[in-house]
């Protein structure tokens, strides 16, 4: 149908009327065209609106449902606070900035510079402190009378407990005024240094709130200085006093006041320089404000001296106060200052800071945004962007996670054992058993008024030990323990100490805890926790750990502290579960042998490897599986509880050691033998320098040659080399000096660079190319390319599946070598001293190989140099050259073959020629010859006598060349 508009005789009509009607169809058409635009738009924007509208219902009910689920997760700990409590004092631009030790006489030197353990530094500093005030201030009134360390017959106090404090303060500025500021690795946590082998550092005290309980105190630095967490919430900071003491060392007067604030309990009431030191702190000012804190942290220190020495203490004041006709001063009060600290109500959590606050109010900005009409447009993408935000944290609601920063405060890791709902919460203990341990050590003392758990711990050892001696005397096959001294014979390694018979200290602790829990009482303390109770106030719990985050990482510490809970090990970071031991031995009581095999367990280092009753164990463990849960439970703790009690308790068990290991000749069980096997020894085979490294310009000849001189010589060693046999073997002395006097008699040794390549790979280079015409020809870089070489080649081959099941298994143990080698994890201090964990990954094979052309570390990993080489390298290179390496180590016995020192310690192949190393730890290498007869004793076999040659112009010529000389290399 032809509509009107479109009727040629209807266009340009001047008619009037026309006219009209002309404009009025004009109107339909723009109304027509008006109503089809916005019927477009308003299908869109109805489409918006019912998006943004449904988006914002789906954005509520989804928050609404988050929060119902947040409910369900049981966190009762949402509401801890925490705070780190910074130094009192660092001295500006200090970092990294050592000052030695300072020692004002001759007396200081003698009582600091060669101690070796911290109670025989304060055994000393003792007397020292007492004939010091004595003799330069006279005013003090100290003289040596015995009343001073009488108690009060009731309530056991000293009444003269001030003086006696006195001295203890005096004793404590003594030693931090003539030690000295040393640093860690990282260069900035700086330690307070007393000689080369002493040193403690501030305590770095964090505390966390929380709800309706009162704060848990944790210490990030632990040593014999460190305070009760409750008696001294703040820790210690001697680094301060020290610092502090050397601003003062052009302030004399200030000096002056704080010497005499330290001493005013030995001081008359009226003296003129006291009211005066009191006055000064009063004052505002710098100085007037360091005087004070001196003082306050060096009577906390003193405090808590006399705490952790208190016995030690009180037997040099009963020898050094002997005198019964002289009356001490009279007690008075000590013109008392307490450090003050910033309450919890101050402290934030995370998600209280104003970056947090802005997110929060951004994000209900953009909701409302999302329900104003004048917002539709953008309704329906906020909200989506918002529940893509929300689904993350759903994700993390149904595993068991939450985005929470409340809760990134506190994560508790599991307990190795669950209390079960039959576990009781009360068990009666054995307190006869306890009094008799306790009496063991100390008859003198009722376990109803034992104040600290120390002399109970010491009798259980001694009656732990005396039990163990009698049934390995009495059933000797059955289980070995004796007195023998050699159980604390310790062995060096590359990087540090250990005990060789440490297994076997570790049983005796152990059976010594299990006796201990079996004895105590369980039951609830007043906030409903359970412990286990020695007597009515001694008790000991779960460690209850705790993380605390620090920078972007975290540390552990333990809401409960008590003398069973380790001590920053950050190796035992779900602490210790004695009330969970309690618990497991109830249960194991009601089983068929189940304490019994317990028992055997917890000894099982002292039994005989193919006993009867450790294969009747086997049978539980592999058929009985809940007896068999139980035991391994019991046993792991009780492991644990082990060694934190040896830790804990380490110089105390130390003495105790020494006391009743006595025996000379006994010898403890070792069931694993350290070293090499007469076996082994017998089975020798040639050293064939004849590694694959086809890719490489190798001077394989210079291996050969270096080969030919060694073979005649070393295949009949003990027929060319020097007549001075060694009639016994021996332990070689810590220090490298030493070592070398004694090794001397049989070896040469040389300690180099070749070439910037570090001790170890310039001994490599040395010994390899010993029988090089120049220095040029010595090439470590080519050692370190060998290597590299051989690590491709086996992932190269493992890449395309054609490598074997011996050589998949060597490149799985330098994976695991070098993770090993690589790995950083260490705490630091950040610029305001918080303790930081610095964690950096492992190195990967690829990584290591780059490091090795190159001498490049990868990017954001731990820095390896040429000089941080040892264990790793020392298996690569056996590996690779296919040359046995043996290894003396400074502080480690050496073995005798034929009258010839030998090292122990060896890797790769047992060949007739042998490359020996001598180890001081810190990674420092000696590479040694042994000595042989000149070669003019010895007539025909060219070989040889070219061998004694070389030995006499290559080895004796160098011997005992040190760093930063040249090698000679024979014309």
């Amino acid at each position: 149908m032809q509509r009107i508009e479109d009727i040629p005789q209807f266009i340009g009509y001047e008619d009037r009327a026309n006219n009209q009607y002309c404009l009025d169809i004009q109107n339909v058409r723009i109304l027509r065209t008006a109503i089809e635009i916005l019927g477009f738009f308003g299908l869109l924007f109805f489409n918006i609106v019912t998006l943004g509208a449904f988006t914002c219902v789906g954005c509520y009910l989804q928050e609404k449902k988050i929060e119902e689920l947040k409910s369900k997760i049981k966190n009762p700990d949402r509401e801890i606070k925490y705070k780190w409590i910074p130094p009192v004092f660092i001295k500006p631009g200090s970092s990294g900035n050592p000052i030695p030790c300072k020692y004002s006489d001759d007396i200081a030197r003698k009582v600091m510079e060669n101690k070796t353990e911290m109670p025989e530094l304060i055994k000393a500093s003792f007397s020292w402190a007492f004939d010091d005030i004595r003799t330069r201030k006279k005013e003090a009134v100290l003289n040596h009378g015995e009343q001073i360390y009488f108690t009060g017959k009731d309530d056991g106090k000293f009444p003269f407990k001030n003086n006696m404090d006195a001295v203890h303060h005096w004793m404590v500025y003594l030693l931090i005024k003539n030690a000295g500021i040393d640093f860690g690795c990282d260069g900035v946590t700086p330690v307070l240094s007393f000689n080369d082998k002493i040193k403690i550092g501030n305590s770095v005290a964090c505390h966390v709130e929380k709800k309706n309980s009162d704060p848990h105190v944790f210490f990030l630095h632990h040593d014999s200085w460190s305070p009760d967490p409750k008696k001294i919430p703040a820790g210690i900071d001697p680094v301060s006093v020290k610092y502090i003491l050397e601003e003062f060392s052009n302030n004399p007067m200030a000096l002056s006041h704080l010497e005499n604030l330290l001493l005013q309990a030995l001081l008359p009431l009226n003296n003129a320089h006291l009211t005066a030191a009191e006055q000064y702190i009063e004052q505002k000012g710098e100085d007037n404000k360091k005087v004070k804190n001196a003082y306050i942290l060096i009577t906390e220190m003193g405090k808590t001296i006399g705490q952790n020495f208190s016995e030690l203490l009180l037997d040099e004041w009963k020898n050094i106060a002997n005198n019964p006709s002289e009356i001490p001063v009279k007690p008075k009060k000590a013109y008392g200052l307490k450090r003050k600290i910033t309450n919890f109500s101050a402290i934030k959590n995370p998600e209280d800071t104003w970056v947090a606050k802005i997110k929060k109010k951004a994000l209900n900005i953009l909701k409302m945004i999302g329900l104003v009409a004048a917002g539709f447009c953008t309704l329906g993408f906020v909200p989506l962007y918002y529940l893509s935000i929300r689904k993350k944290e759903m994700n993390k609601i149904k595993t068991g996670q939450t985005n929470d920063s409340a809760q990134k405060i506190k994560i508790f890791p599991d307990y190795k054992y669950t209390k079960a709902k039959n576990d009781p919460e009360a068990v009666k203990g054995n307190q006869a058993e306890l009094e008799k341990y306790l009496k063991t050590f100390a008859p003198d003392t009722n376990l109803s008024s034992l104040k600290t758990l120390d002399p109970l711990m010491k009798g259980a050892f001694i009656e732990t030990f005396d039990e163990l001696v009698r049934i390995g005397k009495e059933a000797p096959g059955d289980l070995v323990f004796n007195a023998g001294a050699k159980i604390l014979e310790q062995r060096q390694v590359l990087t540090g100490w250990e005990y060789t018979y440490a297994e076997n200290r570790k049983a005796l602790y152990q059976l010594m805890a299990y006796k201990l829990i079996y004895n105590a009482v369980l039951k609830t303390d007043s906030e409903g926790e359970s412990r286990l109770y020695f007597n009515d106030t001694l008790s000991v719990g779960n460690s209850s750990p705790c993380n605390i985050p620090i920078s972007s990482s975290s540390v552990t510490f333990f809401r409960n502290s008590d003398d069973w809970t380790p001590k920053n090990d950050m190796t035992m970071r779900l602490g210790v579960e004695p009330v969970h031991v309690k618990w497991i031995l109830e249960k194991l009581k009601n089983t068929h042998r189940g304490i019994e095999e317990l028992e055997i367990l917890l000894v099982s280092p002292l039994i005989p490897k193919d006993h009867i009753s450790l294969k009747n164990i086997q049978y539980t463990l592999s058929e009985l599986p809940e007896e068999s849960k139980l035991l391994i439970s019991a046993y792991e703790l009780l492991s644990d509880l082990a060694v934190t009690i040896g830790k804990n308790y380490e110089n105390e068990f130390y003495s105790l050691w020494e006391k009743k290991a006595n025996d000379k000749i006994a010898e403890p069980l070792l069931k694993e033998e350290i070293g090499i096997s007469p076996d082994s020894l017998k089975k020798e085979v040639d050293w064939t320098p004849s590694v694959i490294l086809e890719v490489i310009d190798y001077p394989i000849l210079e291996l050969v040659k270096t080969q030919t001189l060694l073979a005649p010589v070393w295949h009949d060693i003990h027929k060319y080399r020097v007549n001075k046999n060694i009639s016994s073997q021996g332990t070689l002395p810590k220090t490298h000096e030493k070592s070398l006097e004694i090794l001397s008699a049989q070896y040469y040794w040389v300690h180099v660079e070749i070439k910037n390549s570090g001790c170890l790979f310039s001994a490599f280079s040395i010994y390899l190319f010993q029988a090089a015409e120049k220095y040029g020809d010595m090439e470590p870089d080519k050692i370190r390319e060998a290597l590299a070489v051989y690590l491709e080649k086996l992932c190269l081959l493992k890449s395309d599946h054609q490598i074997s099941e011996a050589d998949s298994d060597t490149l799985d143990l330098f994976r695991i070598e070098i993770e090993q080698s690589t790995l950083y994890k260490k705490f630091e201090a950040d610029q305001n001293l918080r303790p930081v964990l610095k964690e950096k990954p492992a190195w990967t094979i690829q990584e290591y190989i780059h490091w090795l052309k190159t001498e490049k570390s990868p990017s954001k990993k731990q820095e390896r140099h040429r000089y941080d080489m040892g264990e790793l390298e020392l298996l690569l290179f056996s590996k690779v050259f296919k040359i046995g390496i043996h290894v003396f180590t400074t502080g480690e016995d050496f073995r005798l073959d034929q009258g010839l020192m030998m090292p122990k310690k060896t890797y790769g192949p047992n060949t007739k020629e042998k490359m020996i190393l001598l180890n001081h730890p810190g990674f420092s290498f000696f590479v040694l010859m042994p000595k042989l007869r000149p070669p003019e004793s010895f007539q025909g076999e060219e070989n040889i006598i070219s061998a004694l040659k070389h030995n006499s112009d290559f080895w004796k010529k160098n011997n005992g060349i040190e760093w930063g000389h040249s090698l000679i290399i024979p014309a």
